[in-house]
């Protein structure tokens, strides 16, 4: 049964490609962009694509990464405030521990 459609000349259904595992999602999501090879960039792109909540989660740990590449905190505020107003509940958690963090580090 496997081998009619090869018999018959018809093609074969396309590979399916497997979704990517919640660990490897974070992991394309905190890797730099420029340490993507080409295939990895682009079912990011695809993922991306897909899903909102995971663009803009995506889009905020970049910036996170900025920050700390540049070793420039002015931007953390704002960021915060993306952060907790992102529609994100995880995200908004975090900015509250992280705001926390700060006034006891005062």
């Amino acid at each position: 049964m496997a081998l009619a459609p090869l018999r018959r000349g018809l093609p074969l259904d396309e590979p399916r490609e497997r979704p990517p595992s919640p660990r490897e999602a974070a992991r394309w999501i905190i890797t730099a962009p420029d340490r993507h090879g080409p295939q990895t960039a682009e079912r990011l792109r695809r993922l991306l694509e897909h899903c909102p909540a995971l663009r803009r989660t995506h889009d905020l740990v970049r910036e996170f990464a900025a920050m700390l590449d540049t070793r420039d905190p002015t931007p953390l505020p704002d960021w915060l405030g993306q952060l907790a107003n992102s529609g994100l509940a995880p995200l908004a958690g975090i900015a509250t521990a992280l705001r926390e963090d700060q006034h006891q580090s005062c």
